[in-house]
């Protein structure tokens, strides 16, 4: 399943504001106001010195095939060494529906994963230091998943 023209400017909007936090020194802030220049709306600072990305693109937009090309990007950029990633959804159906589709490696969404990080990809809901180090590993999990409960 290859990218689509408006999926690859996306793409390429990421790797643009990447660049701008790896000139920044991983500046968050710093980079936003370098990537939209002197017209930078309002930084959403809600974790600091966390970069915050939100990739928008219309319904039926293949937001998570979108998601899944974005994750080497992302990765090389800030965390080359230790390729670790949390996928939250935000319902159980999702979470189910994802959860498959990543774990068919037949499923496209897993193919272009497995193409990008040379098929060194496992799911595991707990995992060891040491497949953190050698491996992209990845947690699925709902959003209420990391919220505390009183």
């Amino acid at each position: 399943m290859e990218l689509k023209n408006y999926q690859k400017a996306v793409i390429g909007d990421l790797q643009k504001y990447l660049d701008a936090l790896i000139d920044t020194g991983n500046n968050p802030i710093a980079a936003w106001k370098m990537y939209h220049g002197e017209s930078a709306p309002k930084y959403n600072d809600k974790i600091s010195g966390v970069a915050n990305v939100c990739l928008k693109v219309p319904t039926g937009g293949s937001k998570t095939f979108l998601a899944c090309a974005a994750l080497n990007h992302i990765v090389n950029c800030l965390s080359p060494k230790y390729r670790f990633v949390i996928w939250l959804v935000p319902s159980d159906a999702i979470l189910t529906q994802t959860l498959a589709n990543l774990a068919n490696t037949a499923h496209p969404y897993r193919q272009r994963i497995d193409n990008d990080f040379n098929h060194n990809v496992a799911m595991k809901c707990c995992c060891r230091r040491r497949i953190f180090l050698q491996q992209l590993s990845m947690i699925i999990c709902r959003f209420a998943f990391l919220v505390t409960r009183r």
